[in-house]
This record gives structure tokens, C-alpha cells and sequence, in this order.
């Protein structure tokens, strides 16, 4: 059971089951971790200490999440947090070395804070799927229509994003003995919320496209980023939280191979998607007939989620 001064004791006490299930997950890394390493992790869960905030159990949470999938499925080559590159003072979430390859996992979880603080404000708000160049032009025209200081611009994340490929480029090795994959892993929230990240990567001056608003090289260490739903299943705001929450397998995991990237072990990217249970393929597929009879790229992704999944075959991951 969470403690009683537990951040989620505040915000919204969690079901027992999520709670039953965070104590199985404590034991499996009782089992792993060193005694040091064991309370480093149960004090960013803040289950042995007072100072901590919602945003960093969520982050934690969703790491744990992640970490303990690969501790589960392939114990005899797991590596808790190894340095690789002795430039950076940081670690990576864990490694696996498989048939002389290693596949180095990052994971990173966005704040939401100051988007929940505008929508609490119930202000209008404009988005674009891309960087536009003409986004203000576009802003203006509508801005007429509207009392002064109703409508805003939604913040996008992008930046944010940009942040992690940084951190994750930082921390994965420059040069490495072996065949290896480098993988970050990013924490989404709802379905929006995901189809925005995929935007970031993907749409216009994404950091995925040839015409990127950023330099492709200084991310290009970063083999793939996989985008999952890990913050909505573990953010009070959501309402989802349960024993699965726990399960990086029942997670909505779509991943996206980096284009520019300096590693081109493109048989390393098909183990991978064996190895992680994800629904790129099934989405490929339908992004490909969609654009075939639609031909607009807007919000096929949330098509995918609610109509094709949820509607026609009754998954439902949000």
C-alpha cells in the first residue's frame, strides 16, 4: 500500500489493484537491484520519502514500467542503468545484450503542467499538426472572430521533445564494441496528446522529415523513439490507473525508426519489433489505405485509435 502521505493520496487515491501491482513490481526489483539502487527507486516512487511531486512519480512510474517489462522477459541479459557514455554523468533505463547485440532503452516522461493550467483556464485555443510558416498569418485571420485575449495558441510540445532526443544523444554511446540499437521511449497521455507527439516527429519540419526545423545530427545517435500511452495510464488526470498500467505489453506502443540516424542496423529495428509488443505494422497499413482514399494526412492516427481499433475490432487502449 502507497504511504499515507503519498502524492496520489492527495490527487486521487489510486484502486488497490494498481497498488497490489506496484508491490509485485517492488519485489521483482528486490530481486535485481542492489540494496542502494532499490531505495534510489522506491524514493523517486516516493514510497520512503516525503519530497516529491505528482509529475515525478508519473515520469518514475512510467520508467519502472518500461524497465520492468525488459527485467521480465529477459532476465539473463538485462543491465540496470549502465553508463555508455563515460562523456556524460547520466545512465541509461537498462540494456539488453542478445546474441552479441545490445538494445539500450531511455525513457522519457513530458511535465503537463502548464497545458492542463490553459485548459483549467477554458480559453479558445488554435493548433497546428507542423511547423508552419504561416501559422501567425493563419492565428490572425481568426483572432478577429474572437473577444480580445479569448483565443490563444496551444503550446506545443515539440521543444519538449526535442529536449529528450538531446538527453537520450547525450547519454548513448558514440562508439560501441557491438551491433547495437539505441531505443528512447517517450510517455504520452491520451490519444490527442499522442497524435500531437506524432506530429512533432513526422508532419511538417518535423524532427523526422527531411525539411526538420532542427538539426538531424545532433539527435542521430537516436535509432528509434517509441511513443506509448505510459502517462495515461499512470496519471491520476486520467482516470486509467490499474494493474495494467503496470504492463508495458498492454500499453498503446507505436515505434518510429529515425531516418537520419548515424546506425543503419536495420535488423536490429526488426527484432525490436518482435521483441516490444507494438501495433506499427497494423498502423502502417491503415495509414497507407487511408491515404489512399482520403488523401489528407490529418489526425489518421486518432482514426486508427477510435474508429479502426476501438469501434470496429473493440480494442481499446484510451
Amino acid at each position: 500500500m502507497l504511504p499515507q502521505n503519498h502524492i496520489l493520496n492527495s490527487e486521487s487515491f489510486p484502486p488497490e489493484d494498481y497498488q497490489v501491482e506496484l508491490q509485485i513490481v517492488i519485489e521483482e526489483f528486490t530481486k535485481k537491484l542492489s540494496e542502494k539502487e532499490l531505495k534510489t527507486l522506491k524514493s523517486k516512487l516516493g514510497l520512503n520519502s516525503n519530497k516529491h511531486s505528482l509529475n515525478s512519480y508519473i515520469q518514475s512510474a512510467t520508467e519502472t514500467t518500461v524497465v520492468r517489462y525488459f527485467l521480465k522477459n529477459f532476465p539473463e541479459s538485462f543491465r540496470y542503468e549502465p553508463k555508455l557514455n563515460f562523456g556524460s554523468q547520466k545512465n541509461i533505463e537498462c540494456q539488453i545484450l542478445e546474441n552479441g547485440n545490445a538494445f539500450n532503452i531511455e525513457v522519457k516522461t513530458p511535465s503537463y503542467d502548464t497545458i492542463q493550467e490553459n485548459k483549467n483556464k477554458h480559453e479558445y485555443s488554435l493548433s497546428s499538426t507542423g511547423r508552419f510558416d504561416n501559422f501567425e498569418e493563419i492565428f490572425d485571420s481568426f483572432k478577429r472572430f474572437f473577444s480580445p485575449n479569448e483565443l490563444k495558441k496551444s503550446k506545443r510540445m515539440d521543444n519538449k521533445l526535442m529536449d529528450f532526443l538531446l538527453s537520450a544523444n547525450s547519454k548513448f554511446p558514440n562508439k560501441y564494441p557491438i551491433k547495437h540499437l539505441n531505443i528512447l521511449v517517450v510517455a504520452c497521455g491520451d490519444s490527442e496528446d499522442f497524435q500531437n507527439f506524432e506530429n512533432y516527429i513526422e508532419d511538417v519540419k518535423g524532427f523526422f522529415r527531411s525539411n526538420s526545423f532542427t538539426n538531424q545530427n545532433l539527435y542521430n545517435k537516436v535509432d528509434c523513439i517509441i511513443l506509448s500511452n505510459l502517462y495515461y495510464k499512470h496519471s491520476p488526470q486520467f482516470n486509467r490507473m490499474t494493474k495494467d498500467s503496470w504492463d508495458f505489453s498492454k500499453a498503446f506502443n507505436i515505434i518510429y525508426p529515425n531516418p537520419f540516424r548515424k546506425n543503419k542496423e536495420s535488423d536490429l529495428l526488426i527484432r525490436l519489433l518482435s521483441m516490444v509488443p507494438n501495433l506499427t505494422i497494423e498502423y502502417e497499413e491503415f495509414h497507407n489505405k487511408w491515404l489512399q482514399k482520403n488523401k489528407l494526412p490529418i489526425y489518421i492516427l486518432k482514426h486508427f485509435i477510435h474508429k479502426e481499433l476501438g469501434e470496429n475490432q473493440g480494442r481499446y487502449y484510451f
